[in-house]
């Protein structure tokens, strides 16, 4: 592979390096799309989640809803058995440490700057909140003596009086959390989807123009770089056969190419120069041995003449 390149032009090595990076670039794309799909909102692995959170909501009930100690309440009215009554309110009390922590929790979580964050914030802290205090105040502190008590008459019409009630309005709370997170679960997940959607296509338009640039930039340098060697070996082709009339190589930049230029323009007169001074020498060689058969002719017509003279003599 690499003798091959060797053997290769430099205008073919340089466009295989930007097709190498080209497919670099749109393998990448490919890719980073194929991560965000699989991620994002309403993705395969989202929905893998959110349908594990959803299943382990509808087996089990939120620390937050006092369904379990209000069915405790009704549990402990037809208990009879000391030890199953204890267990009962050692869960209850459990329950109501669960409850506490996580509200606790909800105090302390941002909600957003929204009128409808608001909204739910106070749902959660305040509307379902307050009637399971109401609720929790009145299970332990007079409920649970009344059982221990085995006063179950006055148990069942607290129960039916005032636990009752104070259910019916923690659960009216409950019920207006879960129907606003679920709206406003909708309206995330669709402007998340919009904004993936329009990101998505903001990327692959990206893409394209970033492509389109590096194939003008790289076509201009490829073009800054072999025109002027293109040049360069034309000319050098003809200095080879002595034809030194050929044009100078144009220079346009400050380069390493246009350096370049300048040495060969450079070399290219200083042999014009050597060949113009080895032509005039030759010339001056050539007249003085002229000059030279002249003058030996001339020495041996004299030579002739003499010798004529001195045989008349």
């Amino acid at each position: 592979m690499l003798n091959i390149l060797k053997n290769t032009k430099i205008r073919y090595r340089l466009f295989l390096l930007v097709g190498l990076s080209i497919v670099g670039f749109i393998g990448f794309g490919i890719f980073s799309y194929s991560t965000l799909n699989t991620l994002k909102v309403n993705g395969p692995l989202y929905k893998r989640i959110v349908q594990g959170k959803d299943l382990i909501a509808d087996v089990l009930p939120p620390p937050e809803y006092i369904i379990e100690t209000y069915l405790i309440s009704l549990q402990l009215l037809e208990e009879a058995d000391p030890k199953k009554i204890d267990g009962l309110i050692e869960k209850a009390n459990s329950l109501k440490v669960e409850y506490d922590t996580r509200h606790d929790y909800w105090l302390n979580e941002e909600f957003g700057s929204a009128s409808s964050d608001k909204e739910l914030r106070d749902a959660i802290t305040v509307m379902s909140f307050e009637p399971a205090i109401e609720f929790h105040k009145v299970f332990f502190g007079e409920f649970i003596p009344l059982i221990q008590k085995g006063e179950r008459d006055k148990a069942r019409e607290m129960v039916k009086n005032t636990l009752n009630a104070k259910y019916e309005e923690h659960r009216l709370g409950v019920d207006k959390v879960v129907s606003m997170s679920i709206d406003r679960n909708k309206a995330d997940e669709a402007k998340a989807g919009g904004i993936i959607r329009s990101r998505t296509a903001a990327l692959f338009f990206f893409g394209l123009i970033i492509i389109a640039a590096i194939l003008i930039l790289c076509v201009f340098i490829i073009n800054q770089i072999t025109i002027p060697l293109f040049k360069v070996v034309a000319i050098a082709e003809k200095v080879a056969e002595g034809d030194f009339t050929a044009e100078k190589v144009e220079v346009t930049s400050n380069d390493e190419i246009g350096r370049l230029g300048e040495v060969f323009n450079k070399l290219v007169e200083s042999l014009r120069d050597a060949f113009s001074q080895v032509r005039e020498f030759a010339d001056k060689v050539a007249n003085s041995a002229q000059q030279l058969a002249s003058s030996t002719e001339e020495m041996n017509a004299s030579t002739e003449e003499i010798a004529s003279t001195v045989e008349q003599i």
